[in-house]
């Protein structure tokens, strides 16, 4: 079978959702999404703390990292969204758009178009702010953003001993000034709170009412259709069927920082001499894609808790069923909310151009990854952290020639010495935060590692078996102007016709904080990219 549209993309994921939005709103363009996964309807997806019940499952792609050399060859599980909305669909609903640095540092790397001035219109249409629109904030736009509600002493303490340790308080991490110690924001709507995920804030009333719109849901990208180095087209397979569907204008790739550089090598776009290894037919060679993977990682400094107030409480069945009930009937308590609620984003030393840790108060114990790492039986909490910009690269790369195979994903965390030196100075600054007065009535024995662990040592011996990823891959399709750049700033896919990536694998630095909100604005300058040029 064959159709034709103007404009085909791949991937329904956080940037996918808005660029089907846009690019199909004037009623004037046939644009075909295509999404690997199923329905976002779904309890689990719309309840805050769904997630809990929705990772490595039909939704969830749960694919298998490689052993990770400096993590006790650990194989990671990296979760990445499998139905409408993607990752948004599962995500902890965190809400950062990053440092205005972070897109400046874009810009001055040879992207314009990227610079905090031009995103931040884009950030503040597509938001609806429960705090009311200002020159930061929006307050009309589909997607709806919230303070947490959960009632729980320990993240205002951990505030406060961020304070006390000398760093500065914030009252929004989505303002001009986001560094320092705060309260999160989240994707949800306002009332009742629920989840807002990329589909439901673009897609819920564009794909009911849009006849121009065509959304395809259990459609596996196969191949794109290349007429010499012309995008004209995708093969899908659905419902056990082969399908291809032809593309006037362009083919927007948005599948993810682990499928788009599979989807560009498995159709001849990419590396040659990998490519050859595989049968692939080289139709393109360009050496960056599936490199400059970039994750964010971190570990834990753990104690236990004097006063029963964690989210142990909430193993009793009693409690979390009240629990449920104060979030459906007062919007407020703990499962309105992912339970890291405070965070600070701090510099390690003041010659750091930007925020380079950030930390989190976990009101849970955790276990090492060997031992279940949230089966926590105990009452106990954490200070976590992570590397925002990270100097570790990893890669992505082919299995085989079968499209549908999963991609080889290797993080390579820890394999630059600057980033081990970083972690143990988090793990250091994250003892002082704990040290503060502020904590003093919660504070008990510390548990993980210990005290007697002191040395560097031993600091990287602990974070190989108490780490946590936070998700937020980035990179293997990189924007830039140098030879490994795969996307130039337009998002076009350098030495290729009619074929863009747009998705948060085009981030050359990946940015401080969470990845579903930049994913979108980036969905959002892509299709304006794209109009201005159809215009």
């Amino acid at each position: 079978m064959r159709e034709v549209f103007d404009y085909i993309i791949v991937g329904a994921g956080s940037a996918g959702s808005v660029l089907a939005e846009k690019l199909s709103a004037s009623g004037r363009h046939r644009v075909l999404l295509l999404e690997a996964g199923g329905t976002d309807i779904n309890p689990f997806v719309a309840a805050p703390v769904g997630e809990t019940q929705l990772l490595e499952t039909r939704w969830d792609w749960a694919f298998k990292g490689e052993p990770e050399e400096r993590l006790g060859n650990h194989r990671l599980v990296l979760s990445r969204g499998r139905c409408l909305g993607g990752s948004s669909s599962i995500n902890g609903q965190l809400c950062f758009r990053g440092h205005p640095g972070d897109y400046d540092r874009w810009a001055r790397m040879g992207n314009d178009g990227w610079a905090y001035k031009d995103v931040l219109p884009l950030f503040r249409d597509m938001e609806r702010w429960e705090g009311g629109g200002n020159e930061y904030r929006g307050d009309k736009g589909p997607l709806r953003t919230a303070r947490g509600y959960s009632g729980n002493p320990m993240f205002q303490a951990f505030v406060d001993a961020g304070v006390q340790a000398g760093y500065r308080e914030t009252n929004d991490f989505n303002g001009p000034e986001p560094e320092g110690f705060g309260h999160c924001q989240h994707t949800h709507y306002h009332w009742p709170i629920l989840r807002c995920s990329a589909s439901y804030a673009f897609l819920l009333k564009a794909r009911w009412t849009r006849k121009n719109l065509e959304i395809r849901k259990g459609a596996t990208v196969h191949k794109i259709v290349l007429d010499g180095k012309k995008a004209v087209g995708v093969r899908y397979e659905r419902k056990g069927q082969m399908h291809e569907a032809r593309a006037n204008a362009e083919v927007i790739v948005s599948c993810s920082p682990y499928q788009s550089p599979k989807l560009l090598m498995v159709s001849g776009i990419g590396p040659a001499a990998h490519l050859k290894e595989h049968n692939v037919r080289v139709v393109h060679d360009l050496p960056g894609v599936g490199q400059n993977l970039m994750d964010q990682l971190g570990s834990f400094v753990q104690h236990d808790c004097l006063l029963p107030i964690t989210y142990y409480r909430y193993k009793n069945p009693i409690r979390a069923f009240g629990a449920v009930l104060e979030w459906l009937f007062l919007s407020r308590g703990p499962a309105t909310l992912f339970p890291m609620a405070s965070s600070g984003l701090v510099k390690s030393s003041p010659e750091v151009e930007l925020p380079d840790l950030q930390f989190y108060m976990f009101p849970a114990a955790v276990n090492p990854h060997s031992e279940g790492t949230y089966d926590f039986k105990h009452h106990g909490f954490n200070v976590h952290w992570g590397l925002v910009h990270p100097k570790s690269r990893g890669t992505v790369r082919l299995r085989s020639s079968d499209p549908t195979a999963a991609p080889v994903i290797h993080n390579n965390f820890f394999s630059h010495e600057d980033d081990r030196i970083l972690n143990r100075k988090a793990f250091r600054i994250a003892r002082e935060l704990l040290k503060q007065p502020a904590l003093d009535k919660y504070r008990g024995e510390e548990i993980a590692p210990g005290p007697d662990c002191v040395t560097d040592e031993q600091i990287d011996e602990h974070t190989s078996r108490y780490f946590a990823n936070h998700y937020h891959p980035s990179g293997t399709c990189k924007m830039g102007v140098d030879d490994m750049a795969v996307v130039d700033p337009k998002l076009r896919v350098h030495g290729m016709q009619n074929l863009r990536v747009i998705d948060s694998s085009i981030m050359p630095i990946v940015v401080t904080g969470g990845l579903n909100v930049p994913s979108m604005m980036i969905g959002a300058n892509g299709a304006k990219f794209i109009l201005d040029e159809q215009r």
